[in-house]
């Protein structure tokens, strides 16, 4: 004797078995026809890309830095001063 609940009815397991096996040609039909979108990879070429970019950013910045705002005209009037100065003549004269 089944046990069934109120309102469905009996399924013998020949019906049961016609429906898995249907199912079975289903899912392989529709597996064979329709590609799966081709997503490996895609993390590291975005990586990549923004690495890049990042690493080319910051030349950039670095640059434009170094020309407008590095040094004042104080310092770039008095840098050869403080180039060709020898700290061993001081300490001679004394």
């Amino acid at each position: 004797m089944r046990l069934r609940t109120a309102g469905t009815p009996a399924i013998s397991p020949s019906v049961w078995k016609g429906v898995v096996e249907l199912s079975k040609i289903i899912t392989t039909m529709t597996s064979g026809a329709l590609t799966k979108p081709q997503m490996r990879g895609l993390l590291a070429k975005r990586l990549r890309f923004h690495i890049v970019g990042a690493f080319v950013v910051s030349l950039g910045v670095a640059t434009l830095y170094k020309n407008f705002f590095g040094l004042n005209s104080v310092e770039v009037c008095h840098l050869p001063a403080f180039l060709n100065y020898e700290t061993m003549n001081i300490l001679v004269k004394e």
